[in-house]
């Protein structure tokens, strides 16, 4: 596997060369702040005359679009066993109570805890079995 380091050869010369530039720069200082400014007054002009190709290019660019905002869930899990609470999320997603996307995501979340865990108890017996030698 390839590493990231100065003189790497892996590419073998492909990809961008040296001093080519940001297109978007160079067609910004070719087009010019007037003629630019005159292109959108233009483009303005057919979308208000309803060019709706029009219409979609500045709406696109001019109005962020939207993203999903997650909304806090709750979800009631018995103490103690997490395959108990992993049924229970199941169980949940099978009642209609929670999203199958938040429960895949409380399910995930719930793999990576027990992840550490399981690391942080074999960390543990690595150190007390170095330790007693």
């Amino acid at each position: 596997m390839a590493k990231f380091t100065q003189g790497n050869t892996a590419s073998k010369g492909k990809g961008r060369p040296k001093g080519s530039g940001c297109y978007r720069v160079e067609l910004s200082a070719a087009i010019g702040k007037a003629e630019f400014a005159a292109l959108v007054r233009h483009l303005y002009a057919l979308a208000m005359s309803g060019d709706m190709t029009a219409a979609h290019v500045l709406i696109n660019r001019l109005v962020p679009p939207l993203r999903p905002k997650d909304e806090p869930i709750k979800v009631k899990l018995p103490q103690g066993d997490v395959l108990e609470q992993a049924r229970a999320i199941v169980a949940a997603v099978a009642d209609g109570q929670i999203t199958p996307g938040d429960g895949k995501a409380l399910l995930d979340a719930m793999a990576a805890v027990v992840r550490i865990e399981e690391i942080t108890e074999l960390v543990k017996r690595v150190e007390a079995l170095e330790g007693g030698s």
